[in-house]
């Protein structure tokens, strides 16, 4: 990370746009203590010693060692990490020599790994151990819903893939899926397979059959049903005739579904319109 506040201050963009780009690579390579090895990036990145003295004479940068082991003076002000994530750079202690009064952040040992009676070092305390991992977050009966959850989804996606390769249809059903597990009915491998019995005998190809899943999940209906003009039609006296024709269990089992499924302001448009039924 590099602060606003240096890289756009006039005294670091009047610098040569080669020193200018050396300070980035430099600091992309830094180590928690703002120390890299200087000379390494220069061969890297093709830079120059004339293009690390700017940085020096301007302030930036303080050389550490003949090697150029070099030093990133604003290293705080770009970045600020965690003490229990910070890793002491491997030339702190020539850094402590040049420059004693640089303020470095005390790297601290992470809460889950202190030392604890009875236990080796670096291992985790608080029973978070390898014989203990995820009891607490991630129980044995969690994981074991997930993978039902998985189960039982592929499982009807199988069944749907089985039923129709017509990918519309398909997009259609696993929408309907969708609509009843937000009303919370979500559907079993039977329901579907019933489901998918049904919808045959309501349509004869694949256009009506999206037709009539997609006239139940705008509806929210949980189950699929005849186009409403095959029992909702007043002027349609061919229509009306062949109502009159049915029997009385199949009039009392159509009239079972819509008294399930449609509201209460259908039913009672429903009920009203097969009351001048003769049977």
């Amino acid at each position: 990370m590099f602060s606003l506040k240096i890289i756009e201050s006039a005294k670091f963009l009047k610098m040569p746009s080669s020193s200018r780009l050396l300070y980035y690579d430099l600091g992309m390579r830094a180590d928690d203590d703002g120390v890299v090895e200087a000379f390494t990036t220069l061969r890297m990145t093709g830079a120059t010693e004339d293009d690390l003295r700017v940085l020096v004479s301007k302030g930036y940068i303080t050389i550490l060692n003949e090697d150029l082991v070099s030093f990133i003076v604003d290293w705080q002000e770009h970045n600020k990490i965690r003490a229990d994530r910070k890793v002491d750079s491997i030339y702190k202690n020539i850094l402590l020599q040049v420059n004693p009064d640089v303020e470095l952040l005390e790297s601290k040992e992470r809460a889950d790994r202190k030392k604890d009676s009875g236990t080796s070092q670096g291992q985790p305390m608080d029973g978070i151990g390898k014989d203990s991992i995820g009891k607490d977050s991630i129980g044995k009966d969690s994981i074991g819903n997930k993978k039902e959850k998985k189960k039982k989804a592929s499982a009807l996606d199988e069944i749907i893939n089985t039923y129709t390769s017509n990918f519309e249809l398909v997009e259609t059903l696993q929408d309907f899926l969708k609509m009843r597990k937000s009303q919370k009915k979500p559907m079993t491998d039977r329901a579907l397979k019933t489901l998918l019995k049904k919808l045959d005998t309501l349509a004869t190809n694949d256009t009506e059959k999206i037709e009539r899943l997609e006239e139940s999940i705008c509806n929210c209906w949980l189950s699929v049903f005849p186009k409403k003009n095959n029992y909702n039609s007043y002027g349609n006296r061919s229509q009306k005739e062949e109502l009159n024709n049915f029997s009385k269990e199949e009039y009392k089992k159509l009239k079972q579904e819509i008294n399930e499924q449609f509201s209460e302001e259908n039913i009672a448009k429903y009920n009203a319109e097969f009351e001048d039924i003769d049977f």
